[in-house]
C-alpha cells in the first residue's frame, strides 16, 4: 500500500483493526505480555510513575546480551524465550537519561529541556488510529522502554528500536537519519583541529632537545604525529574490529562487475566510418581529420582519463613472440564465428579469455578460441563465466538525441 491508500483504508474498520492487530504483533512498547507468559512473580509496569534512573539495575551475575538465544527445540522453550526476552529488554533497551539526550536543547533551564528520544514517553491503554490525521498510537504502560520486537531482540541480543513506517514524512525522516548516520565523520571537525594542535606542541618540545634533523624529516614526523594523535581516538565498531580481524572484504554484492572502457572502441569505429567514407568519395587529408574527431574540446580531458590502453599481456606467437598488446576491442573484434550473434554488452558479460593449458589443448578444436588475427590466438581461449558478470560503461556521458551536433556521436555511441 501507498501512503495514501493506507490513510484511505483506515477508514474501514475491519482493515483498521487488522492493522493494529498486525502492528501490536510486531512491535512492542512494555513487557506485560512477556512477564505474564514467563510467570516469574514480578508484577507489571502498568503503574510506574518514577524515573528509571531512581529504580536499580536490574542485572544477573551473567550480562543477558551475552547469554545464548534459547533453543527452540526445549520443552519449555516458550517461558524460557519470554523470560529472556524480558532480561534482555530490561538490561539494554530501557531508556536511561544522558547528555546525548539534552545535545539539541543547550542553552535552555532544566525545567524545559526535553530529551531527544522523547522519553519519557506517554502511556496509552489501547492501541488507536487517528482518522483524521492518521497517527497511530501503540498500546503501552511503560513509559521508559523503546520499542522492540522479541524476536530480533532474543537474535540480535542488544538494544535495538522499531517503528512502523507508513507515511511519506516518516519514509523522508528514515532516509535523512539513514543518510546523514552513514556519512558523519567519527570525529568532529573542531575536535580533529585539537588532536593537531597536541601533534603540533609535542613535535616543538622535541625541537628543543633535538635540532639535527631537516626540513624534510622534521614535516614528517609532524605529519605522522598529528595521523596517529587522531587515527587514536577515533571510534571503532566491535563490528569493524571482528571484520577486520576475520580478514572479511569491506564490501559485499550479488554480482561481480567489470568495467568497459567506450572511448576507444568509439575512437577505432569512428576511424573505420571515415575510412569507408574516404573509399567512397574523394575526401581530402584535413576533412578526414575533421571526421575523425568525436568529442569537443571540453571532453578531451575526460577522454585522457578514462580511454582504454592496450595492455600487455603473455603469448605464444610462431615469430616466438612471448608479450602482444591487446584490449577488449580486440578480444571482441577477433571473437570466434560461433559468438558473432553476440553484442559487445552480452560478449563482455558472458566470456572472458583463459590462458590455455594442458588440460585445455584436447579442447582447442571445439573451444570458442579467438580468430587467427588475434594476436593471443595460439595461446588462448574463450570461455564463458560461470556467472555472468556486470559490465560497468566507463567514459564520457553520452549526448543527447535531440541536438544536430551531436547526433551522429549519439548514433554512434549506441551503435558501440
Amino acid at each position: 500500500y501507498t501512503p495514501a491508500q493506507l490513510k484511505e483504508n483506515i477508514q474501514n474498520q475491519d482493515f483498521r483493526d487488522n492493522l493494529l492487530k498486525y502492528l501490536e504483533d510486531v512491535v512492542k512498547e512494555d513487557l506485560d505480555l512477556f512477564r505474564e507468559e514467563a510467570n516469574d512473580g514480578t508484577s507489571t509496569t502498568s503503574d510506574i510513575s518514577v524515573s528509571i534512573q531512581e529504580t536499580g539495575s536490574i542485572t544477573d551475575e551473567v550480562v543477558p546480551g551475552c547469554l545464548s538465544t534459547p533453543n527452540p527445540d526445549s520443552g519449555d522453550f516458550h517461558r524460557i524465550f519470554c523470560k529472556d526476552v524480558v532480561r534482555l529488554v530490561e538490561t539494554s533497551n530501557i531508556h536511561k537519561h544522558s547528555t546525548t539526550c539534552y545535545k539539541y536543547s543547550k542553552g535552555k533551564s532544566d525545567t524545559s529541556k526535553t530529551c531527544g528520544m522523547r522519553m519519557p514517553r506517554v502511556l496509552v491503554k489501547t492501541s488507536n488510529i487517528d482518522l483524521s490525521t492518521g497517527q497511530i498510537t501503540m498500546r503501552r504502560s511503560h513509559p521508559w522502554i523503546n520499542n522492540f520486537n522479541e524476536w530480533l531482540i532474543s537474535a540480535c541480543r542488544s538494544n535495538m528500536d522499531i517503528k512502523f513506517i507508513w507515511s511519506g514524512n516518516d519514509a523522508k525522516a528514515l532516509v535523512y537519519y539513514i543518510t546523514d548516520y552513514v556519512t558523519k565523520s567519527t570525529l568532529a571537525f573542531h575536535d580533529m583541529f585539537a588532536l593537531a594542535q597536541q601533534g603540533i606542541k609535542s613535535i616543538e618540545q622535541q625541537r628543543v632537545t633535538n635540532s639535527i634533523d631537516n626540513a624534510i624529516e622534521k614535516s614528517r614526523k609532524l605529519v605522522l604525529r598529528c595521523y596517529n594523535m587522531i587515527a587514536s581516538q577515533q571510534e571503532v565498531s566491535g563490528v569493524q574490529v571482528a571484520s577486520y580481524l576475520m580478514n572479511y572484504d569491506d564490501h559485499y554484492t550479488t554480482h561481480t562487475f567489470r568495467n568497459l572502457f567506450l572511448i576507444s572502441i568509439e575512437n577505432y569505429l569512428q576511424a573505420e566510418l571515415s575510412k569507408a567514407r574516404l573509399q567512397e568519395k574523394d575526401i581530402d587529408e584535413e576533412r578526414l581529420e575533421d571526421m575523425t574527431m568525436p568529442f569537443d574540446e571540453e571532453q578531451e580531458e575526460d577522454t585522457k582519463q578514462t580511454e582504454e590502453q592496450f595492455l600487455l599481456e603473455p603469448t605464444q606467437t610462431k615469430n616466438g613472440a612471448r608479450f602482444v598488446m591487446v584490449n577488449t576491442r580486440l578480444d571482441y573484434q577477433h571473437r570466434s564465428k560461433d559468438l558473432l550473434a553476440l553484442c559487445l554488452y552480452d560478449f563482455v558479460s558472458h566470456f572472458h579469455k583463459k590462458l590455455l593449458d594442458k588440460s585445455d589443448r584436447h579442447l582447442i578444436k571445439s573451444a570458442n578460441g579467438p580468430e587467427d588475427a588475434h594476436p593471443q590466438a595460439s595461446s588462448h581461449i574463450v570461455i564463458k563465466h560461470t556467472n555472468p558478470v556486470v559490465p560497468v560503461l566507463v567514459g564520457p556521458q553520452i549526448p543527447r538525441q535531440e541536438r544536430e551536433e551531436t547526433r551522429e556521436r549519439y548514433s554512434r555511441a549506441l551503435l558501440t
